[in-house]
């Protein structure tokens, strides 16, 4: 069973939300907290050992919780165990009362998979010594992991994307069976369209002005292209 060790800061207090319910799971991506659902993550190194920081959001949707008082959430990684953390708080946090609390779990990236899955629960509170259990529902997102000699970046001008900028339909030509993906500039996934025919369609009119990232993946093989979105 693959061993992960959850860095020692987990319990320091001033981090701590008062929650008993975890709202959204972020990622920290160089002091900016980006969304983790949906994000992908390029030339990741393999089979060594990455220190990966995620960020929990809490809401308090019980009773206040004050000082002393603690918090038991339930951590699991692709179906895996990470373990229980024991949150303590040193102030009172009222009901409904929002924050965030930063980890760091040191990892392999032999663990990750193509897709991978984070999910995190709050099962138990201690409010003045008496144990309370929740109900435990789960938060998840998902991201994906693309590792390093995996894929080989290309030149292909045959290739084409156009127009750019673009308002309302980007066209991609030459590039049939191959998976389109559209990323914005913090690498987040935003559409994804798979074993596309010579010439494809892909409305981004939902998507806001702004520079974005064109992936053509076709097996192992890969080709990036930037365009402009301009309404």
């Amino acid at each position: 069973m693959k061993k992960f060790i959850l860095l020692p800061f987990l319990a320091v207090g001033f981090l701590i939300a008062n929650s008993q319910e975890i709202t959204d799971i972020g990622y920290n991506n160089s002091g900016t907290p980006v969304n983790l659902n949906g994000m992908t993550f390029n030339n990741v190194p393999q089979n060594t050992q990455i220190s990966f920081p995620i960020i929990i959001y809490f809401k308090n949707t019980g009773a206040d919780l004050n000082s002393g008082d603690s918090l038991y959430l339930d951590m699991q990684f692709n179906e895996n165990a990470l373990g229980i953390l024991k949150i303590f708080f040193d102030k009172t946090f009222a009901t409904n009362a929002e924050t965030y609390i930063g980890i760091n779990f040191n990892i392999q990236t032999s663990a990750f998979k193509e897709t991978n899955t984070i999910c995190c629960s709050c099962i138990q509170a201690i409010r003045s010594g008496v144990e309370e259990t929740l109900a435990g529902t789960q938060k998840c997102v998902t991201f994906t992991v693309l590792f390093a000699n995996s894929i080989t970046e290309i030149a292909d001008n045959k290739i084409k994307t156009y127009p750019n900028p673009v308002k309302e339909n980007l066209y991609i030509e030459n590039a049939e069976n191959s998976n389109i993906y559209v990323y914005n500039t913090l690498g987040k996934l935003l559409k994804k369209v798979q074993h596309v025919s010579k010439t494809t369609e892909i409305n981004v009119s939902d998507l806001s002005n702004g520079m974005y990232v064109i992936k053509i993946q076709n097996g192992t093989a890969i080709q990036t292209k930037k365009i402009q979105i301009l309404k």
